[in-house]
């Protein structure tokens, strides 16, 4: 659907009344542009135990440990398309055992040398916004989550997810000429 904007027309994707934005994210190393579908969050996974548990697992991810949760389709409390390439999501850690760090990324993709959230064994619940990219190749649509040491209850929910933005478009407004420069000697003129 086109639509004009502030006098300038412009694509919106996604449903009538969500605005998706345009961006370049990364899903398993690609660089093609993505657009953001905001959706309700919803809850795709909470690891601790009945009647709190969401999703495929109710226990903590151990020490060295690296779990895998399928994104794409129906999981947990969320219904995320096929086509999704990322998502953008609210992690969350509770009840650690150990200071440690959680690792999130794309089931096909080597595990960064990053963290998206750290804590200590005292910690209150840490949240973090973390925007992932979904694996596209084995089974497509999964994320990954590592932990270092001890054990860790993790919650993910899900804000909204990216979709391949469509190529192209029409050119936009040209803009305002700036100022001309002058042509021929300069002199400078040193004022004090």
């Amino acid at each position: 659907m086109r639509e004009a904007v502030g006098g300038e027309e412009r694509e919106v994707l996604g449903e009538p009344g969500r605005e998706a934005v345009a961006v370049a994210i990364g899903a398993s190393g690609s660089s093609n542009a993505s657009a953001l579908v905001p959706i309700a969050p919803c809850r795709l996974v909470d690891t601790r135990p009945a009647p709190l548990t969401v999703g495929s697992r109710n226990t903590p991810i151990g020490a060295g440990q690296t779990v895998t949760f399928q994104v794409t389709g129906t999981n947990g409390e969320c219904t995320i398309p096929t086509e999704a390439t990322a998502i953008a999501s609210n992690v969350t850690t509770v009840n650690p055992t150990a200071g440690s760090y959680l690792t999130v990324f794309p089931a096909d993709a080597t595990r960064p040398n990053a963290s998206n959230l750290n804590w200590t064994p005292s910690s209150p619940p840490t949240p973090n916004q973390v925007t992932v990219g979904l694996s596209s190749t084995g089974t497509a649509g999964q994320i990954k989550l590592y932990n270092l040491t001890g054990t860790i209850d993790v919650i993910i929910d899900i804000v909204g997810y990216y979709i391949p933005a469509p190529s192209g478009g029409t050119t936009g407004p040209t803009g305002a000429t700036g100022p001309q420069g002058t042509t021929g000697d300069r002199k400078s003129t040193r004022l004090n």
